[in-house]
């Protein structure tokens, strides 16, 4: 079988799954198989595939046929131009955090200030680490309830060369944090309970629960965030949050019955309200 016919092939399979961008992930997954680049894939296209390679290539197809989401099959993801790996306790960073990363950044008159900033719920570290290559003289701690995400959380620092900066804490939101922050950011988990089954097979059946539940309004990290951030921030520090698509409304009252302002929103790549930086 040729390199053509097997990406054809997959195709098929995946568009009968449902996978809707199944052109573009059956090119990720035959490069992730063959180690080719795209114009690999385009000047071998009629070179037979060896066994090794097709067999490889053939399992990623069943896992994907199978709704696991592409980038958990290849374990890496990139965002805002990181290379990140993933494992089973962090959730896969999405193209829309991006734009809490950018509102963050969007507030900052002076990019080389030695910022500290605080990430709650850091999962593969994706915010803290965006932040830190973008802020030269910034610090960052992420804390997580997960060890095995605080551990993939370290390993994709060292992999993107932030170690230095960068560092981990094992906490259930504020407990055991210390300390006043510039910058804290977090996208928690923001999901109503009952929502979860709803949810598309790739999210409810391989992100872990842990980053999704938001306790039976969705709220329950915000409630938590808010009734606390003020004690661990500057006087004129920022905290920005990630929101669901749906709670720019009561996520902002609920910061209004603790004292906080919003400052400025941001929407997402569909137009959705996605984040908000609060004083």
């Amino acid at each position: 079988m040729t390199l053509a016919q097997l990406q054809a092939w997959a195709g098929d399979e995946l568009r009968n799954a449902g996978v809707a961008s199944s052109d573009h992930e059956v090119k990720l997954l035959l490069m992730a198989a063959t180690g080719l680049d795209k114009a690999g894939l385009i000047s071998n296209a009629y070179q037979t595939v060896r066994d090794e390679v097709r067999e490889s290539f053939l399992t990623y197809v069943k896992r994907r046929v199978q709704r696991e989401p592409v980038h958990r099959i290849l374990g890496r993801r990139e965002f805002h131009s990181l290379e990140l790996d993933l494992n089973a306790a962090t959730l896969e960073p999405r193209d829309d955090t991006e734009c809490l990363v950018e509102l963050v950044l969007a507030q900052l008159p002076d990019r080389n200030a030695p910022l500290r900033v605080l990430d709650l719920g850091t999962g593969t570290g994706a915010v803290a680490l965006a932040l830190l290559r973008e802020l030269p003289q910034a610090t960052a701690t992420a804390t997580d309830l997960e060890p095995s995400a605080l551990q993939m959380a370290i390993s994709n620092a060292k992999k993107n060369d932030l170690a230095d900066r960068f560092s981990t804490l094992q906490s259930d939101w504020f407990e055991h944090v210390t300390g006043r922050y510039d910058l804290i950011v977090s996208n928690p988990p923001y999901i109503a309970t009952d929502v979860l089954p709803l949810l598309e097979p790739e999210v409810v059946r391989f992100d872990p629960a842990l980053a999704l539940d938001g306790g039976a309004d969705g709220l329950d990290a915000y409630r938590q965030i808010l009734a606390n951030g003020r004690d661990y921030l500057v006087e004129e520090g920022i905290l920005a949050l990630e929101i669901g698509h749906d709670q720019r409304h009561c996520v902002s009252q609920l910061a209004s019955a603790n004292g906080w302002k919003v400052t400025q929103t941001a929407r997402d790549l569909a137009g959705c309200d996605r984040a908000l930086c609060l004083r």
